[in-house]
């Protein structure tokens, strides 16, 4: 790597270093500190799609939106039995279920759009996801436009304080991650 580059990643370090600290000594900036590194990765990701391939894609709204759904609805099945698992299985379960259902979802898009060039392929996308908003609020599955509320089955399957520590401090940590590895 040349110089211009430890630069970069120094200085991207150094700003990414001084949002935490400064997250951690004011609390009222966690979740804005929060939603920057979430639209950090996410730009990130978006530009190693377009920069590389210099294709337009639309279709991230409609993958996060499957992921999340599909994460809330497999923690509100969980959450339902009369003896709800431990909260690290639950979790897991969301995750691998979020990532599985964005992957197929993505590759099944992907497979069938690729071969489309420039505009049509980003109006394919948005096709992709206007189509999936009118299946989920149309069809009413996933609680519809007022979307999946889980707080309540969290709260009553452990308690408030594990309710409040996955929603903020835990939620906050993963998107940090998440932020880490794309860089």
């Amino acid at each position: 790597m040349n110089l211009r580059v430890h630069r970069s990643l120094l200085l991207l370090l150094l700003l990414s270093v001084t949002l935490l600290f400064i997250r951690a000594i004011i609390p009222e900036t966690r979740q804005i500190i929060s939603i920057l590194f979430f639209y950090i990765a996410l730009s990130e990701v978006f530009n190693l799609f377009t920069g590389l391939t210099l294709y337009v894609c639309f279709g991230y709204v409609a993958f996060v939106a499957l992921g999340m759904y599909g994460g809330g609805a497999t923690i509100k099945y969980l959450l339902s039995a009369p003896n709800p698992p431990h909260l690290g299985v639950v979790l897991v379960c969301s995750f691998a279920v979020a990532g599985a259902l964005a992957l197929v979802l993505a590759l099944a898009v992907g497979w069938i759009s690729i071969r489309l060039k420039g505009a049509y392929f980003a109006i394919a996308t948005i096709g992709l996801n206007e189509g999936l908003k009118n299946l989920i609020e149309g069809t009413g599955i996933w609680g519809g436009s007022s979307g999946l509320i889980i707080a309540s089955d969290l709260i009553q399957a452990y308690n408030y304080e594990t309710f409040i520590f996955v929603t903020t401090d835990l939620a906050d940590y993963l998107i940090f991650a998440v932020y880490v590895v794309t860089i």
